[in-house]
């Protein structure tokens, strides 16, 4: 949907008191301020995830308990019968 599309009726009051001009541009701004964020949430899983998987190689390794693989692989086969497919997680 385009902003030009909304009714003035619709917009919050924070774009109302705005000309069309000012709205775009703010909404470009927050727009590119959300991938930025959104980038920056997915650079940080991934790194997230792979210090997990670190972590759980290295306490496999010194023969530490970890109840978190066998959790999440029953988690993971309970939604594959739903048709939900996990394409992340906890692995070794």
């Amino acid at each position: 949907m385009k902003l030009a599309e909304i009714k003035e009726t619709e917009l919050p009051d924070e774009l109302k008191k705005l000309s069309a001009s000012e709205r775009e541009k703010l909404l470009n701004e927050r727009v590119a301020k959300r991938k930025e964020i959104q980038e920056r949430i997915t650079e940080l899983s991934a790194r997230r995830q792979s210090h997990l998987a670190e972590q759980m190689k290295m306490a496999m390794a010194e023969g530490k308990s970890n109840l978190d693989l066998p959790i999440y692989d029953c988690v993971k086969a309970q939604a594959a019968k739903r048709g939900i497919a996990y394409t992340a997680g906890p692995s070794l």
